[in-house]
Protein backbone atom coordinates (compact mmCIF):
# COMPACT_ATOMS: atom_id res chain seq x y z
CA UNK A 1 0.00 0.00 0.00
CA UNK A 2 1.46 3.33 -1.00
CA UNK A 3 1.39 5.70 1.94
CA UNK A 4 1.49 9.46 2.24
CA UNK A 5 1.38 12.40 4.61
CA UNK A 6 -0.78 15.32 3.55
CA UNK A 7 0.22 18.77 4.74
CA UNK A 8 -2.46 21.47 4.68
CA UNK A 9 -1.78 25.03 5.75
CA UNK A 10 -4.00 26.06 8.62
CA UNK A 11 -4.59 29.62 7.40
CA UNK A 12 -6.87 28.88 4.50
CA UNK A 13 -7.92 30.23 2.11
CA UNK A 14 -4.40 31.50 1.52
CA UNK A 15 -1.05 29.73 1.95
CA UNK A 16 1.43 32.46 2.82
CA UNK A 17 5.14 32.54 2.21
CA UNK A 18 7.23 34.85 4.31
CA UNK A 19 8.14 36.52 1.04
CA UNK A 20 5.05 36.13 -1.15
CA UNK A 21 1.29 35.85 -0.80
CA UNK A 22 -0.28 33.22 -3.02
CA UNK A 23 -3.66 34.28 -4.41
CA UNK A 24 -5.88 31.80 -6.24
CA UNK A 25 -2.99 29.49 -6.79
CA UNK A 26 -1.83 26.08 -5.81
CA UNK A 27 -3.65 22.88 -5.26
CA UNK A 28 -1.17 20.03 -4.99
CA UNK A 29 2.57 19.52 -4.83
CA UNK A 30 3.63 15.87 -4.57
CA UNK A 31 7.03 15.23 -3.06
CA UNK A 32 8.88 11.94 -2.96
CA UNK A 33 10.95 11.59 0.19
CA UNK A 34 14.11 9.56 0.08
CA UNK A 35 16.64 8.54 2.68
CA UNK A 36 19.96 8.66 0.81
CA UNK A 37 19.37 8.75 -2.91
CA UNK A 38 20.74 11.64 -4.91
CA UNK A 39 19.51 12.13 -8.43
CA UNK A 40 22.22 14.69 -9.13
CA UNK A 41 24.44 14.30 -12.10
CA UNK A 42 22.44 16.59 -14.31
CA UNK A 43 22.54 20.44 -14.23
CA UNK A 44 21.83 23.73 -16.71
CA UNK A 45 22.18 27.54 -18.79
CA UNK A 46 23.93 28.79 -22.10
CA UNK A 47 24.45 32.46 -21.69
CA UNK A 48 23.91 34.37 -18.47
CA UNK A 49 20.34 35.38 -19.36
CA UNK A 50 19.24 31.80 -20.15
CA UNK A 51 19.99 30.55 -16.65
CA UNK A 52 16.51 31.54 -15.44
CA UNK A 53 14.70 30.18 -18.49
CA UNK A 54 13.07 27.25 -16.71
CA UNK A 55 12.69 28.80 -13.28
CA UNK A 56 9.21 28.11 -11.82
CA UNK A 57 6.92 31.11 -11.79
CA UNK A 58 6.62 32.65 -8.33
CA UNK A 59 3.20 31.99 -6.82
CA UNK A 60 2.70 28.58 -8.45
CA UNK A 61 2.82 25.11 -6.96
CA UNK A 62 6.09 24.44 -8.80
CA UNK A 63 7.75 27.33 -6.96
CA UNK A 64 7.48 25.54 -3.60
CA UNK A 65 11.03 24.62 -2.63
CA UNK A 66 12.20 21.91 -0.25
CA UNK A 67 15.68 21.00 1.02
CA UNK A 68 17.56 19.55 -1.94
CA UNK A 69 19.02 16.67 0.11
CA UNK A 70 15.63 15.63 1.50
CA UNK A 71 13.51 14.95 -1.56
CA UNK A 72 12.34 16.18 -4.93
CA UNK A 73 9.12 17.47 -6.42
CA UNK A 74 7.35 14.93 -8.60
CA UNK A 75 4.13 16.74 -9.57
CA UNK A 76 2.85 20.28 -9.14
CA UNK A 77 -0.73 21.18 -10.05
CA UNK A 78 -2.22 24.67 -9.86
CA UNK A 79 -5.89 24.86 -9.01
CA UNK A 80 -7.59 26.33 -5.96
CA UNK A 81 -6.47 28.93 -3.43
CA UNK A 82 -5.57 26.21 -0.91
CA UNK A 83 -2.33 24.31 -0.99
CA UNK A 84 -2.04 20.60 -0.25
CA UNK A 85 1.39 19.00 -0.16
CA UNK A 86 1.51 15.22 -0.34
CA UNK A 87 4.74 13.57 0.81
CA UNK A 88 5.07 9.98 -0.30
CA UNK A 89 6.37 8.00 2.62
CA UNK A 90 8.51 4.91 3.22
CA UNK A 91 7.58 3.86 6.74
CA UNK A 92 10.24 1.19 7.13
CA UNK A 93 13.18 3.44 6.20
CA UNK A 94 14.60 5.61 8.97
CA UNK A 95 16.46 7.76 6.44
CA UNK A 96 13.20 8.53 4.65
CA UNK A 97 11.56 9.55 7.94
CA UNK A 98 14.47 11.87 8.71
CA UNK A 99 14.17 13.37 5.22
CA UNK A 100 10.46 13.99 5.73
CA UNK A 101 11.21 15.76 9.01
CA UNK A 102 13.65 18.05 7.16
CA UNK A 103 11.02 18.73 4.49
CA UNK A 104 8.49 19.65 7.17
CA UNK A 105 10.97 21.96 8.84
CA UNK A 106 11.77 23.62 5.53
CA UNK A 107 8.07 24.17 4.82
CA UNK A 108 7.49 25.56 8.30
CA UNK A 109 10.48 27.90 8.11
CA UNK A 110 9.81 29.19 4.61
CA UNK A 111 6.03 28.95 4.20
CA UNK A 112 4.67 29.05 7.76
CA UNK A 113 3.32 25.48 7.77
CA UNK A 114 0.90 24.97 10.69
CA UNK A 115 -1.11 21.79 10.07
CA UNK A 116 0.10 18.25 9.32
CA UNK A 117 -2.36 15.50 8.47
CA UNK A 118 -1.08 12.01 9.26
CA UNK A 119 -1.77 8.70 7.64
CA UNK A 120 -2.74 5.87 9.96
CA UNK A 121 -4.54 8.08 12.49
CA UNK A 122 -7.85 9.88 12.95
CA UNK A 123 -8.75 12.90 15.04
CA UNK A 124 -6.31 15.11 16.94
CA UNK A 125 -2.85 13.60 17.47
CA UNK A 126 -1.45 14.85 20.76
CA UNK A 127 2.34 14.88 21.24
CA UNK A 128 2.33 17.31 24.17
CA UNK A 129 3.63 14.69 26.63
CA UNK A 130 7.00 15.01 24.91
CA UNK A 131 6.76 18.30 23.00
CA UNK A 132 6.09 20.23 26.22
CA UNK A 133 9.30 19.01 27.86
CA UNK A 134 11.50 22.10 28.33
CA UNK A 135 14.91 20.59 27.45
CA UNK A 136 15.31 20.59 23.67
CA UNK A 137 18.14 18.03 23.59
CA UNK A 138 16.10 15.61 25.68
CA UNK A 139 13.07 16.03 23.41
CA UNK A 140 15.18 15.34 20.36
CA UNK A 141 16.86 12.31 21.91
CA UNK A 142 13.50 10.83 22.89
CA UNK A 143 12.05 11.60 19.46
CA UNK A 144 15.00 10.06 17.63
CA UNK A 145 14.74 6.90 19.73
CA UNK A 146 11.00 6.51 19.07
CA UNK A 147 11.45 7.30 15.38
CA UNK A 148 14.23 4.73 15.09
CA UNK A 149 12.01 2.14 16.76
CA UNK A 150 9.17 2.88 14.37
CA UNK A 151 6.91 4.01 17.21
CA UNK A 152 6.23 7.47 15.78
CA UNK A 153 6.05 9.01 12.31
CA UNK A 154 8.16 11.83 10.89
CA UNK A 155 5.26 14.23 11.46
CA UNK A 156 5.07 13.31 15.15
CA UNK A 157 8.84 13.55 15.44
CA UNK A 158 8.80 17.04 13.97
CA UNK A 159 5.97 18.11 16.29
CA UNK A 160 7.97 16.86 19.28
CA UNK A 161 11.26 18.54 18.35
CA UNK A 162 10.17 21.89 16.90
CA UNK A 163 9.34 25.05 18.82
CA UNK A 164 6.77 26.03 16.17
CA UNK A 165 3.05 25.76 16.78
CA UNK A 166 2.28 22.66 14.70
CA UNK A 167 -1.03 20.81 14.90
CA UNK A 168 -1.38 17.15 13.95
CA UNK A 169 -4.59 15.50 12.78
CA UNK A 170 -5.20 12.00 11.44
CA UNK A 171 -6.32 11.78 7.82
CA UNK A 172 -8.11 8.44 8.12
CA UNK A 173 -11.75 7.43 8.23
CA UNK A 174 -11.63 4.88 11.04
CA UNK A 175 -14.06 2.42 9.43
CA UNK A 176 -12.31 2.44 6.04
CA UNK A 177 -8.91 2.21 7.70
CA UNK A 178 -9.93 -0.85 9.74
CA UNK A 179 -11.32 -2.57 6.64
CA UNK A 180 -8.14 -1.83 4.71
CA UNK A 181 -5.99 -3.07 7.58
CA UNK A 182 -7.97 -6.30 7.76
CA UNK A 183 -7.51 -6.86 4.01
CA UNK A 184 -3.78 -6.23 4.36
CA UNK A 185 -3.50 -8.68 7.23
CA UNK A 186 -5.31 -11.30 5.14
CA UNK A 187 -2.77 -10.79 2.33
CA UNK A 188 0.09 -11.20 4.79
CA UNK A 189 -1.38 -14.43 6.16
CA UNK A 190 -1.88 -15.85 2.67
CA UNK A 191 1.42 -14.56 1.38
CA UNK A 192 3.70 -17.63 1.84
CA UNK A 193 1.42 -20.02 -0.10
CA UNK A 194 0.52 -17.49 -2.76
CA UNK A 195 4.17 -16.43 -3.08
CA UNK A 196 5.21 -19.98 -3.92
CA UNK A 197 2.53 -20.18 -6.61
CA UNK A 198 3.43 -16.82 -8.14
CA UNK A 199 7.18 -17.62 -8.07
CA UNK A 200 6.47 -20.97 -9.76
CA UNK A 201 4.42 -19.20 -12.44
CA UNK A 202 7.16 -16.62 -13.01
CA UNK A 203 9.82 -19.34 -13.22
CA UNK A 204 7.78 -21.31 -15.76
CA UNK A 205 7.19 -18.22 -17.88
CA UNK A 206 10.91 -17.37 -17.77
CA UNK A 207 11.79 -20.84 -19.10
CA UNK A 208 9.23 -20.41 -21.86
CA UNK A 209 10.77 -17.06 -22.78
CA UNK A 210 14.12 -18.75 -23.29
CA UNK A 211 12.54 -21.26 -25.67
CA UNK A 212 10.15 -18.94 -27.52
CA UNK A 213 11.66 -15.44 -27.63
CA UNK A 214 13.90 -14.14 -30.38
CA UNK A 215 17.49 -13.16 -29.51
CA UNK A 216 16.47 -9.47 -29.60
CA UNK A 217 13.65 -9.96 -27.08
CA UNK A 218 15.95 -11.95 -24.81
CA UNK A 219 18.53 -9.16 -24.98
CA UNK A 220 15.88 -6.57 -24.06
CA UNK A 221 14.95 -8.74 -21.08
CA UNK A 222 18.60 -8.93 -20.05
CA UNK A 223 19.08 -5.17 -20.27
CA UNK A 224 15.91 -4.56 -18.26
CA UNK A 225 17.04 -6.96 -15.53
CA UNK A 226 20.56 -5.48 -15.36
CA UNK A 227 19.16 -1.96 -15.03
CA UNK A 228 16.65 -2.98 -12.36
CA UNK A 229 19.48 -4.56 -10.35
CA UNK A 230 21.61 -1.44 -10.76
CA UNK A 231 24.29 -3.29 -12.74
CA UNK A 232 24.14 -0.91 -15.71
CA UNK A 233 23.44 2.82 -15.70
CA UNK A 234 20.40 4.43 -17.25
CA UNK A 235 22.38 5.73 -20.22
CA UNK A 236 23.39 2.21 -21.34
CA UNK A 237 19.91 0.88 -20.66
CA UNK A 238 18.36 3.72 -22.61
CA UNK A 239 20.67 3.27 -25.58
CA UNK A 240 19.75 -0.42 -25.87
CA UNK A 241 16.02 0.30 -25.96
CA UNK A 242 16.48 3.35 -28.20
CA UNK A 243 18.33 1.21 -30.75
CA UNK A 244 15.66 -1.48 -30.54
CA UNK A 245 12.89 1.11 -30.90
CA UNK A 246 14.57 2.74 -33.89
CA UNK A 247 14.78 -0.67 -35.55
CA UNK A 248 10.99 -0.96 -35.33
CA UNK A 249 10.10 2.72 -35.92
CA UNK A 250 9.03 3.29 -32.31
CA UNK A 251 9.69 7.02 -32.00
CA UNK A 252 10.74 8.28 -28.56
CA UNK A 253 9.75 11.79 -29.69
CA UNK A 254 6.16 10.73 -28.97
CA UNK A 255 7.10 10.77 -25.26
CA UNK A 256 7.92 14.41 -24.33
CA UNK A 257 9.69 13.70 -21.04
CA UNK A 258 11.87 11.09 -22.74
CA UNK A 259 12.80 13.67 -25.37
CA UNK A 260 13.72 16.15 -22.65
CA UNK A 261 15.93 13.61 -20.93
CA UNK A 262 17.53 12.65 -24.23
CA UNK A 263 18.51 16.32 -24.68
CA UNK A 264 19.89 16.38 -21.14
CA UNK A 265 21.99 13.28 -21.83
CA UNK A 266 23.26 14.89 -25.02
CA UNK A 267 24.31 17.99 -23.07
CA UNK A 268 25.94 15.84 -20.42
CA UNK A 269 28.25 14.34 -23.03
CA UNK A 270 29.47 17.85 -23.93
CA UNK A 271 30.45 18.89 -20.42
CA UNK A 272 33.82 18.69 -18.71
CA UNK A 273 32.67 18.62 -15.10
CA UNK A 274 36.09 19.31 -13.58
CA UNK A 275 36.55 22.32 -15.84
CA UNK A 276 33.05 23.56 -14.91
CA UNK A 277 33.86 23.26 -11.19
CA UNK A 278 37.16 25.14 -11.64
CA UNK A 279 35.48 27.91 -13.63
CA UNK A 280 32.69 28.17 -11.05
CA UNK A 281 35.24 28.65 -8.26
CA UNK A 282 37.08 31.28 -10.29
CA UNK A 283 33.81 33.07 -11.05
CA UNK A 284 32.90 33.11 -7.36
CA UNK A 285 36.28 34.62 -6.49
CA UNK A 286 35.82 37.33 -9.12
CA UNK A 287 32.28 38.08 -7.93
CA UNK A 288 33.68 38.43 -4.42
CA UNK A 289 35.64 41.43 -5.69
CA UNK A 290 32.94 43.01 -7.85
CA UNK A 291 29.61 42.66 -6.04
CA UNK A 292 28.11 45.17 -3.68
CA UNK A 293 28.06 44.08 -0.04
CA UNK A 294 24.36 43.12 0.06
CA UNK A 295 24.56 41.11 -3.17
CA UNK A 296 27.75 39.40 -2.01
CA UNK A 297 26.20 38.40 1.30
CA UNK A 298 23.19 36.94 -0.47
CA UNK A 299 25.37 34.99 -2.91
CA UNK A 300 27.59 33.73 -0.09
CA UNK A 301 24.54 32.46 1.80
CA UNK A 302 23.28 30.68 -1.32
CA UNK A 303 26.72 29.16 -1.95
CA UNK A 304 26.76 27.79 1.60
CA UNK A 305 23.29 26.29 1.17
CA UNK A 306 24.42 24.75 -2.12
CA UNK A 307 27.49 23.19 -0.46
CA UNK A 308 25.24 21.80 2.28
CA UNK A 309 22.88 20.27 -0.32
CA UNK A 310 20.11 22.57 0.88
CA UNK A 311 19.84 24.44 -2.42
CA UNK A 312 19.26 22.64 -5.70
CA UNK A 313 22.15 22.89 -8.20
CA UNK A 314 19.90 24.45 -10.84
CA UNK A 315 18.71 27.22 -8.52
CA UNK A 316 22.23 27.97 -7.30
CA UNK A 317 23.64 28.20 -10.82
CA UNK A 318 20.71 30.39 -11.86
CA UNK A 319 21.59 32.76 -9.00
CA UNK A 320 25.29 32.57 -9.89
CA UNK A 321 24.73 33.38 -13.56
CA UNK A 322 22.36 36.24 -12.66
CA UNK A 323 25.03 37.70 -10.38
CA UNK A 324 27.62 37.40 -13.15
CA UNK A 325 25.32 39.18 -15.61
CA UNK A 326 24.62 41.93 -13.09
CA UNK A 327 28.37 42.41 -12.59
CA UNK A 328 28.83 42.68 -16.41
CA UNK A 329 31.25 39.73 -16.53
CA UNK A 330 31.87 38.50 -20.06
CA UNK A 331 30.11 35.12 -20.46
CA UNK A 332 32.68 33.82 -22.96
CA UNK A 333 35.23 33.67 -20.11
CA UNK A 334 33.19 30.95 -18.37
CA UNK A 335 31.75 28.66 -21.08
CA UNK A 336 31.91 25.51 -18.95
CA UNK A 337 29.88 27.16 -16.18
CA UNK A 338 27.24 28.26 -18.67
CA UNK A 339 27.00 24.83 -20.33
CA UNK A 340 26.79 23.18 -16.93
CA UNK A 341 24.12 25.64 -15.79
CA UNK A 342 21.96 24.94 -18.83
CA UNK A 343 22.39 21.22 -18.30
CA UNK A 344 21.27 21.27 -14.68
CA UNK A 345 18.34 23.59 -15.35
CA UNK A 346 17.08 21.33 -18.11
CA UNK A 347 17.53 18.25 -15.95
CA UNK A 348 15.58 19.78 -13.08
CA UNK A 349 12.81 20.83 -15.50
CA UNK A 350 12.12 17.19 -16.33
CA UNK A 351 8.99 15.87 -14.60
CA UNK A 352 10.56 12.78 -13.04
CA UNK A 353 7.25 11.07 -12.40
CA UNK A 354 6.18 11.58 -16.02
CA UNK A 355 9.65 10.56 -17.19
CA UNK A 356 9.56 7.24 -15.32
CA UNK A 357 6.07 6.57 -16.63
CA UNK A 358 7.15 7.45 -20.18
CA UNK A 359 10.17 5.16 -19.86
CA UNK A 360 7.90 2.25 -18.94
CA UNK A 361 5.51 3.08 -21.77
CA UNK A 362 8.32 3.36 -24.32
CA UNK A 363 9.88 0.09 -23.16
CA UNK A 364 6.48 -1.62 -23.41
CA UNK A 365 5.96 -0.23 -26.92
CA UNK A 366 9.40 -1.48 -28.00
CA UNK A 367 8.68 -4.92 -26.58
CA UNK A 368 5.34 -5.09 -28.39
CA UNK A 369 7.02 -4.11 -31.64
CA UNK A 370 9.56 -6.93 -31.30
CA UNK A 371 6.97 -9.48 -30.14
CA UNK A 372 6.13 -10.94 -33.54
CA UNK A 373 4.98 -14.55 -33.32
CA UNK A 374 1.80 -15.83 -31.71
CA UNK A 375 3.83 -17.83 -29.19
CA UNK A 376 5.84 -14.75 -28.21
CA UNK A 377 2.65 -12.81 -27.65
CA UNK A 378 1.18 -15.59 -25.50
CA UNK A 379 4.29 -15.76 -23.32
CA UNK A 380 4.46 -11.97 -23.04
CA UNK A 381 0.84 -11.86 -21.87
CA UNK A 382 1.50 -14.54 -19.24
CA UNK A 383 4.57 -12.59 -18.07
CA UNK A 384 2.44 -9.46 -17.77
CA UNK A 385 -0.15 -11.29 -15.65
CA UNK A 386 2.52 -12.84 -13.44
CA UNK A 387 3.99 -9.37 -12.89
CA UNK A 388 0.58 -8.02 -11.89
CA UNK A 389 0.13 -10.82 -9.37
CA UNK A 390 3.62 -10.25 -7.91
CA UNK A 391 2.94 -6.52 -7.48
CA UNK A 392 -0.46 -7.25 -5.95
CA UNK A 393 1.16 -9.63 -3.45
CA UNK A 394 3.85 -7.08 -2.61
CA UNK A 395 1.23 -4.28 -2.34
CA UNK A 396 3.15 -2.35 -5.00
CA UNK A 397 0.36 -1.91 -7.53
CA UNK A 398 -0.27 1.55 -8.87
CA UNK A 399 -3.84 2.79 -9.24
CA UNK A 400 -3.51 2.13 -12.98
CA UNK A 401 -2.36 -1.44 -12.32
CA UNK A 402 -5.26 -2.06 -10.01
CA UNK A 403 -7.80 -0.63 -12.44
CA UNK A 404 -6.52 -2.93 -15.17
CA UNK A 405 -6.52 -5.88 -12.79
CA UNK A 406 -10.11 -5.22 -11.73
CA UNK A 407 -11.26 -4.83 -15.34
CA UNK A 408 -9.74 -8.21 -16.32
CA UNK A 409 -9.85 -10.08 -13.03
CA UNK A 410 -11.01 -13.36 -14.63
CA UNK A 411 -7.87 -13.46 -16.79
CA UNK A 412 -5.76 -13.89 -13.65
CA UNK A 413 -7.53 -16.99 -12.34
CA UNK A 414 -5.96 -20.45 -12.31
CA UNK A 415 -8.65 -21.59 -14.71
CA UNK A 416 -7.56 -18.94 -17.23
CA UNK A 417 -3.80 -19.34 -16.86
CA UNK A 418 -3.33 -23.13 -16.60
CA UNK A 419 -4.63 -24.10 -20.09
CA UNK A 420 -2.36 -21.54 -21.75
CA UNK A 421 0.66 -22.75 -19.81
CA UNK A 422 -0.06 -26.38 -20.59
CA UNK A 423 -0.58 -25.67 -24.30
CA UNK A 424 2.67 -23.67 -24.55
CA UNK A 425 4.62 -26.28 -22.60
CA UNK A 426 3.33 -29.04 -24.88
CA UNK A 427 4.46 -27.14 -27.99
CA UNK A 428 7.84 -26.08 -26.65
Amino acid sequence: MRSSISLIHANNPKFKSRHNRFSRVTSVVALAAFGWQNLAGAEAALDWSRAAAVRPQVGTAASIQIPHDAGFTRTAIDGSDRLVINIQDAHHKLGAQQSIARILDGLAQKYDLRLISLEGASGRVDTSLLSSFPVEDARRAAGEYLLGQGRISAGEFYSITTDKDIRLYGAEDQGLYDANLKAFQTIVEMSPDVRRSVDALMSTVTRLEEKVYSPRLLELNRQHLLHRKGQINFSDYWQSFLAAGTGKNVDHQNYPELSKMAEVMKLEGQINFEEAADQRDALLRLLGKLLEKTDLERLTADALRFKQNRLAPGEFHRVLCAAAEKASIAPDLYPAVIRYAEYVQRYESVDLSAFLQATEQYEAAVRVAWTVTAAEREVAELKRRAGFLARLLDTQMTSGDYGSFEAHRDNFSVAAVRPQLEALAARH
